[in-house]
């Protein structure tokens, strides 16, 4: 018995690792990621677009674009109109539910 190899003296073929790329972008998989970028920001970008925008404007400017006269009028009304109050007794709804 010379110099007989066994399956144990020879080194193990390389194995794929999880998350290794293959060298090829994955096109589907990133243009659906845009397409869910694009959806969970435009509603965010306009609640916060037409929160700053004065009531007046609503109907005469696009409800994409940016307030010519942005304004903190609104959230000024909130907290003037007893928020904690309102706030607090949706939290213990949440909570209860």
């Amino acid at each position: 018995m010379g110099n007989v190899s066994t399956a144990a003296d020879r080194p193990a073929p390389p194995r794929a690792q999880r998350g290794h790329s293959t060298g090829r972008p994955n096109v589907l998989a990133g243009l659906a990621g845009w397409i869910w970028l694009v959806i969970v920001i435009v509603p965010i970008y306009y609640i916060v677009v037409t929160s700053l925008r004065p009531k007046a404007d609503f109907f005469t400017e696009n409800p994409l674009s940016l307030p010519s006269h942005p304004t903190l009028g609104a959230y000024q009304r909130v907290l003037a109109n007893d928020f904690l109050r309102y706030f607090s007794n949706s939290v213990i709804v949440t909570v209860i539910s």
